[in-house]
């Protein structure tokens, strides 16, 4: 879902920013992305690992990216 969501904004993007405007803002995702990638593996290693995963108190109160893991408000 999060997928098609993704390719909507990026094609109205298309349309509004030059080709080197919409080539930078892909890199700047990717970088995004990554960035949250390793500091969501640094918070887990911090935490010992994946012990309780979602149901743990720490990752509940956290703000993570989240798609309806159960654990947070985010949703209700």
């Amino acid at each position: 879902n999060m997928k098609k969501l993704e390719e909507q904004q990026n094609l109205s993007l298309k349309k509004i920013l030059t080709e080197e405007q919409y080539k930078t803002y892909l890199t700047n995702q990717e970088k995004r992305k990554q960035e949250m990638e390793k500091r969501r593996k640094e918070m887990m290693d911090k935490r010992g690992g994946q012990r309780g995963g979602h149901g743990d108190p720490a990752t509940v109160n956290e703000d993570h990216e989240c798609s309806g893991c159960g654990g947070c408000d985010k949703h209700k």
